[in-house]
């Protein structure tokens, strides 16, 4: 069984009425995994960036998988780049697992961590919608490599 974490900074139970319908279509076969790290409420942009970057890296710890930071500066690519790549590096690693960051971002320590850093495109998104779109991505790889219709 293949296995994808999604890391994100959210509150406990936040989660879209869409993101649990893709889950729900994508579990046959599929281990998906959102892990949850509580935001940082300081007033300090950066405060909180560095706080909830810890919490992420000592998630990210007990994770044995390819890491791949959801960043602006990351590489851009389709869906189907996106599959290959998803499938290569679970089939060399075991795993994969996207880190979406917080309202600010991730910390340069959690980028570091991260073997891979992939882009959204060039807009910036709310790490909410980030988050969603991360779940997308991950819905239609595996209906890319299951020869499926994703599109839709």
């Amino acid at each position: 069984m293949m296995k994808v974490y999604i890391v994100s900074v959210r509150k406990p139970r936040d989660v879209t009425a869409w993101e649990e319908k893709l889950w729900k279509k994508i579990q046959h076969g599929v281990e998906l995994q959102h892990v949850v790290v509580a935001p940082e409420g300081n007033r300090d942009e950066r405060v909180n960036t560095e706080r909830e970057g810890e919490r992420i890296l000592t998630k990210l710890e007990k994770i044995a998988a390819h890491r791949v930071a959801c960043d602006e500066r990351g590489t851009q690519m389709g869906s189907v780049e996106w599959s290959e790549f998803m499938y290569k590096k679970i089939e060399q690693r075991g795993a994969v697992c996207l880190v979406v960051g917080g309202a600010n971002g991730l910390s340069e320590a959690v980028k570091a961590a991260c073997e891979s850093r992939l882009s959204l495109g060039k807009m910036v998104w709310t790490h909410d919608l980030a988050r969603l779109m991360v779940t997308e991505q991950v819905y239609r790889a595996v209906m890319i490599r299951r020869g499926g219709r994703y599109h839709k």
